[in-house]
């Protein structure tokens, strides 16, 4: 098969023949020079192709590099970080880096890092737990959301569900904090308000048995049914269904052992005048 640049080259070389010798000689040449140069085109793209499988290689790790730059501060704090959770129908006993103990109820999360009681004494928490604080020289903090507790050496209780909030103190004294407002509150006090709120003023509570919950006693007072029930379903793990959306409106006062669910459901039978079933795999009160 002829070469199409040796066709093109003799093509001009009828067109403009002459009997120069040195003219002649150009063609030559430039045939010369144009035939090699396939061979050129052929070995620079094969250098472009190395070049552009070398690419993918490249962006690969790139890729890894940025992603570690921007997630090494979260692996980091995730590191150093130390998280508690409980399920529901779970509840857990921890014992702090400085010897404070932590009772934690069921559906709850407490998490602090690596150097607490060395640098800093804070705490993260979600749920309800039960605090028992040894005295230091270092001010022990619990935040829970917008929630900020502050204490030295102390006992108390922090109920942070969902949108209501309780603390309450056994022994000693605590500040809660809540947008830039303060109340403190000492033993046989507590403060009580919803999520958006500030905190209440300090009000006097019973002491006996408080908080029931670590007695596996549920104490309610004048309590909306919905609420009872999200109680017993996270100290039991179970489901409550409520028959009649009326039902909402009952209040419950009273205690409830949570130690036994079918005496639980038994004696808010009776607070509530109702009667409840089990169908499927959740109970129904009607």
């Amino acid at each position: 098969m002829n070469n199409p640049i040796n066709t093109f080259l003799n093509h001009l070389r009828e067109k403009y023949q002459n009997t120069d010798t040195e003219t002649d000689t150009a063609w030559q040449r430039l045939e010369i020079e144009l035939n090699k140069s396939p061979v050129a085109n052929n070995s620079q793209s094969k250098r472009y192709q190395w070049r552009f499988r070398k690419r993918p290689i490249l962006a690969f790790f790139s890729s890894v590099a940025i992603l570690l730059i921007l997630f090494s501060p979260y692996l980091y704090n995730s590191w150093n970080t130390i998280s508690i959770s409980t399920n529901f129908g779970e509840r857990k006993e921890l014992i702090l880096p400085d010897g404070s103990t932590v009772q934690l109820n069921s559906g709850s999360t407490l998490s602090y890092k690596r150097d607490f009681d060395k640098i800093n004494r804070n705490l993260t928490f979600e749920g309800e737990a039960f605090f028992s604080i040894l005295p230091s020289s270092t001010s022990f903090i619990v935040s829970s959301g917008n929630l900020k507790v502050e204490v030295l050496g102390t006992a108390f209780n922090v109920k942070n569900y969902s949108e209501d909030i309780e603390v309450a103190v056994i022994r000693g004294t605590v500040a809660v904090i809540q947008y830039d407002s303060t109340v403190t509150i000492t033993k046989g006090e507590r403060t009580r308000f919803e999520q958006n709120q500030q905190p209440s003023s300090p009000e006097t509570m019973a002491l006996d048995n408080y908080p029931g919950w670590i007695y596996d006693t549920l104490i309610f007072e004048k309590t909306a049914l919905v609420k009872v029930c999200d109680e017993l379903e996270r100290t039991f793990d179970i489901q409550i269904r409520l028959n009649n959306p009326k039902l909402e409106n009952i209040t419950v006062s009273g205690k409830i052992n949570a130690d036994n669910l079918d005496e639980s459901l038994t004696i808010l039978s009776f607070l509530i005048q109702k009667k409840y079933t089990y169908k499927d795999d959740y109970y129904v009160i009607y």
